[in-house]
C-alpha cells in the first residue's frame, strides 16, 4: 500500500505506470450485498458510470479539479480493478459516489500552490500543477513576491500595479479564481478508477462541513 503522493501520477491519468497493471476482480472489492438506504438511491448519470448519491448534496466536478487528501491510501489492484470494471463493461456501471471536500480556490490558495511547485512540493497537496491566475506573470509574483520585485525600479509602484492586476483577475474570475476544487475524502479507488478510465467528470458527495456560498447542489 502507497500513499496518494506515490500513485498521482498514475491516478493523473497514465494508469500504465501503475506497478499492478492487470488489477483485481472488482467483485473482490465492492460486494453489492449492502443494506438499502434510501438516502442513497439517486442515480447520476455520467460517461460511462452512474453515480448513486444523496439528492441535495452532490456535486460534479470536472477531472481537472480533483485530487486526493494528502493522507489518502491507494491500492494499485483495486484502483485497476475499478478502472478495467468500467472499460470493459457494455453498460454504464453505477458507483456509489465518493465523499469529498469542497473548497473554493482563491488568492491563498493560489499562492500556496504556484509557492510549493516553485520548491518542488506539489505532493503535499496531491496535484501535479498548481492553481493559476491565468497570467504566468502575476502567477510568478504570487511565488515569491520580494524576490519577483527584487531589480524593480520602484518596487512599491510595481507592487501595487500587479495588486490591482490581481485585483481584476479576481473580480472576472479569471484563471482557477473562483473555481471548485475537490479533495477526495472516501471513495479514492473508485473517483480515480473512473477517471483513470476516461470519465471527463465525476459526481461526488459534499461533505457538510464544506462552506460552498453560491453553490446549488443537485
Amino acid at each position: 500500500m502507497k500513499s496518494a503522493a506515490y500513485y498521482l501520477d498514475a491516478a493523473l491519468w497514465d494508469p500504465g505506470n501503475l506497478e499492478d497493471s492487470k488489477g483485481g476482480r472488482f467483485l473482490d472489492y465492492y460486494d453489492k450485498d449492502w443494506e438499502y438506504d434510501e438516502r442513497f438511491s439517486t442515480k447520476y448519470y455520467g460517461k460511462n458510470v452512474i453515480w448513486i448519491g444523496e439528492e441535495g448534496r452532490m456535486l460534479r466536478v470536472s477531472a481537472d479539479y480533483v485530487s486526493p487528501r494528502e493522507d489518502n491510501i491507494f491500492d494499485a489492484a483495486k484502483l485497476n480493478a475499478v478502472r478495467n470494471h468500467i472499460l470493459k463493461s457494455s453498460e454504464r456501471v453505477e458507483l456509489d459516489a465518493a465523499y469529498a471536500d469542497v473548497l473554493t480556490i482563491d488568492r491563498t490558495v493560489i499562492e500556496e500552490t504556484q509557492e510549493g511547485a516553485q520548491s518542488e512540493r506539489l505532493w503535499e497537496w496531491s496535484i501535479d500543477h498548481p492553481f493559476t491566475t491565468g497570467d504566468d506573470e502575476l502567477d510568478e509574483y504570487l511565488a515569491n513576491p520580494e524576490g519577483f520585485l527584487e531589480y524593480e525600479e520602484d518596487p512599491e509602484k510595481r507592487r501595487e500595479e500587479l495588486e490591482e492586476d490581481l485585483r481584476q483577475k479576481k473580480e472576472s474570475g479569471g484563471g482557477d479564481f473562483g473555481k471548485l476544487w475537490v479533495r477526495i475524502r472516501d471513495g479514492n479507488h473508485r473517483a480515480f478508477g473512473a477517471l483513470a478510465a476516461g470519465e471527463p467528470y465525476i459526481y461526488v458527495i459534499v461533505m457538510k462541513n464544506s462552506s460552498l456560498p453560491n453553490v446549488i447542489l443537485e
